[in-house]
């Protein structure tokens, strides 16, 4: 697990790196947000290689599992190549997959996918959270909400 973590740190990491410091997205009201999740092709490579249709990250390393951490750096990713369509399904899923449904009663479960010797349907794992996704994704959807203009996510 350690390893497919620091695979997905590295990842963020050098995704920052080749975009950030050639684009800025706009923060105050009244300024235009810009939309560079067009001019951005490593995130968008990400988009296509890790990000399921329903908004579920898959680390295809480990039996196509899914964790909280990855979902969250996913969702500050797409905050910062403003792209909100991604954002809404990555938070649609984690929501529903990870928090029952209900992100003000249930932390996010750190664990999801296929057991080993279960069912063939992809479940919850580990119910523990991780506190490093929770505290991720409290600030991806604080700043989605005053980026956005989307008071249900904060």
């Amino acid at each position: 697990m350690k390893r497919a973590m620091r695979g997905l740190c590295w990842m963020a990491c050098a995704l920052v790196l080749a975009w950030a410091p050639s684009h800025a997205m706009a923060s105050s009201p009244g300024k235009q947000a810009v939309s560079p999740s067009a001019d951005w092709p490593l995130w968008n490579a990400f988009v296509d290689g890790f990000i399921l249709d329903e908004g579920r990250v898959v680390d295809w390393s480990e039996r196509s599992r899914t964790v909280s951490e990855g979902q969250a750096y996913a969702m500050f990713f797409s905050l910062v190549a403003n792209d909100r369509k991604t954002f809404d399904r990555l938070y649609e899923w984690t929501q529903k997959n990870l928090s029952g449904g209900r992100f003000t009663q249930q932390l996010p479960a750190w664990l999801w996918g296929y057991q080993e010797d279960g069912p063939a349907n992809p479940q919850v794992l580990d119910p523990n959270s991780a506190s490093d996704a929770d505290l991720w994704l409290a600030y991806n959807l604080i700043e989605a909400g005053r980026l956005w203009n989307v008071p249900r996510y904060t």
